[in-house]
């Protein structure tokens, strides 16, 4: 709020192929340090894994929710779905920037300079 004051915190990310501990622990202090973050903050895990066939994006959503486990409120992560959408324009901007860094030797495998 300090830096954005007009801007909501909706949540944060985290790399890794799983939610550890620290995460959980990091995101039960976010909650209790920011009275006015949304009371389900979102987590976006980012995948630090490498495959080079897989045409999606390597992140998976997750939304705060709270749970009674054995007579305990308790937060857990619970995962959602999403749908990442991809105008005209930015497939257009990528590309050229896939085709430049091919050009300049970065990438290999990609498609090269238009002639």
């Amino acid at each position: 709020k300090q830096v954005f004051p007009k801007l909501d915190t909706v949540g944060w990310y985290t790399t890794g192929d799983a939610i550890t501990n620290a995460d959980a622990t990091f995101n039960a202090g976010m909650m209790a340090l920011n009275e006015e973050l949304n009371d389900s903050p979102l987590l976006l895990l980012l995948s630090t894994g490498v495959d080079a066939t897989r045409k999606d994006l390597p992140v998976t959503l997750f939304e705060t929710e709270m749970h009674v486990i054995e007579g305990r409120p308790t937060h857990v992560f619970a995962r959602s779905e999403y749908a990442v959408e991809v105008g005209v324009h930015a497939r257009a901007r990528a590309n050229a920037c896939v085709r430049a860094l091919c050009a300049k030797g970065h990438l290999r495998g990609a498609p090269g300079p238009r002639s």
